[in-house]
């Protein structure tokens, strides 16, 4: 009996194993998948182990109910999706990538003489009719094995169902590609550099300013509901990328941005006015600047710009981590607009009798120790025979900055 491979329908994420195995075709109209995908919820391959034999057995009577026409009740994890333009990309570029160090083994470690070659070619033969092999456990397993790379290199913990079974596709297809570039170096034949337009060296990159702009809002706001941040917070970053994509434009590939699109950016917020949504509703950006430009009226602050210029550096930032940008090219922007307000008189300090004031004041003493609670205003300024003081507090007045001595000896008027 052909033994069961370490590694047979599992493969780990992260520290976590997941079990993994394929519908057979003619059961996926039934089941509405092509793949079973589980957590196992352990971190130990023994562990794991064990859990798959079970798991087999669930699948196992799963695809029996599933051949006698009744459809299995099936619960899968919903969790956040992941662009499939960049999980694509990713991809494109790790198969140009793997089959250039191919290239640079074969100029290193050339064939020896002609069995050699026909030893390799012979290899690569095989494997490649492996992966076209559905019944061959082997090609579930490679295929296993490069999901589980390319999830690891973007830092994907999950997918939704839809995304994971197109990212299954798609390492197929490079697996695929890599096969029959493998066959043609040995048969020394050049005259094509690609066999799936998929990876065309000359396809541009599909992944959009308005994809990268979803990711980067989406993570923003995990970190703002796991942190507490206000709600205003994360409507303020969703209003400043709108912003931002308005400038470049949503569907701007982001492997054209460059350091003319970053001065671009930096020039128009430069000219922004000042509550745009609000004094000049419903205007394109550029119209919007212009006829601000006529009204003379004012522009955001240098704080505001650089807030605007931080975030367009921050989303840039997931660009580069995602493999999408080589580098940052926002990485040290800067508003044009100069801070010619010095850090010391953006905020003057307190003078002594403003400080003063301020221990003195009723709404010091009312929150005192040992001091009865303050009544109402109302109770306060009509209870009191002092007319002035009750005027005072009906006016609101009586804060901090009088003293209260002085609203109780002031005459009446």
């Amino acid at each position: 009996m052909k033994p069961v491979a370490d590694t047979l329908h599992f493969m780990k994420r992260g520290d976590v194993w997941h079990y993994y195995r394929r519908v057979p075709k003619h059961l996926i109209p039934i089941i509405g998948r092509t793949f079973i995908k589980r957590s196992l919820g352990v971190t130990a391959r023994a562990d794991a182990k064990r859990l798959r034999t079970i798991e087999d057995l669930k699948v196992e009577a799963m695809f029996a109910a599933a051949e006698q026409g009744r459809l299995p009740v099936i619960h899968f994890s919903e969790t956040g999706s992941v662009s499939l333009a960049m999980l694509t990309e990713h991809i494109r570029k790790t198969v140009a990538a793997l089959d250039e160090r191919s290239v640079q083994q074969f100029c290193e470690e050339p064939p020896i003489d002609r069995d050699d070659l026909n030893e390799r070619l012979e290899s690569a033969s095989v494997e490649l009719s492996i992966l076209t092999n559905p019944a061959d456990p082997r090609r579930d397993e490679w295929i296993s094995g490069m999901f589980q790379r390319i999830v690891g290199e973007l830092g994907i913990t999950e997918l939704d169902a839809k995304t994971e079974d197109r990212l299954v596709n798609l390492v197929e297809r490079a697996l695929l590609e890599l096969g029959h570039r493998r066959i043609a170096r040995y048969e020394q034949r050049y005259d094509r550099p690609y066999f799936d337009s998929l990876f065309d060296p000359s396809r541009a990159p599909s992944v959009t300013l308005g994809e990268l702009s979803d990711i980067f809002l989406a993570e923003k706001e995990r970190e703002y509901k796991l942190n507490g941040v206000s709600q205003k917070r994360t409507d303020k970053i969703k209003a400043i990328v709108s912003v931002l994509q308005e400038i470049v434009g949503p569907n701007v590939p982001v492997h054209s941005i460059d350091d003319d699109a970053v001065q671009r950016v930096r020039g128009l917020v430069a000219e922004i006015p000042i509550n745009k949504g609000k004094l000049l509703p419903g205007l394109a950006m550029s119209e919007a600047i212009e006829r601000a430009r006529e009204r003379g009226m004012p522009v955001l602050s240098h704080g505001t710009q650089v807030v605007y210029l931080n975030t367009f550096r921050d989303l840039l930032k997931v660009a580069v981590r995602k493999k999408l940008l080589l580098a940052n090219p926002a990485s040290d922007i800067r508003p044009l607009m100069k801070d010619h307000v010095p850090a010391e008189r953006k905020r003057e300090p307190w003078t002594p009798s403003q400080i003063r004031g301020f221990f003195e004041g009723g709404f010091y003493r009312s929150c005192a120790p040992g001091v009865p609670p303050a009544r109402s205003h109302k109770d306060q300024a009509f209870s009191s025979g002092n007319a002035s003081t009750g005027s005072l507090l009906k006016e609101g007045i009586s804060k901090w900055d009088v003293p209260l001595h002085e609203a109780r000896t002031r005459p009446a008027a």
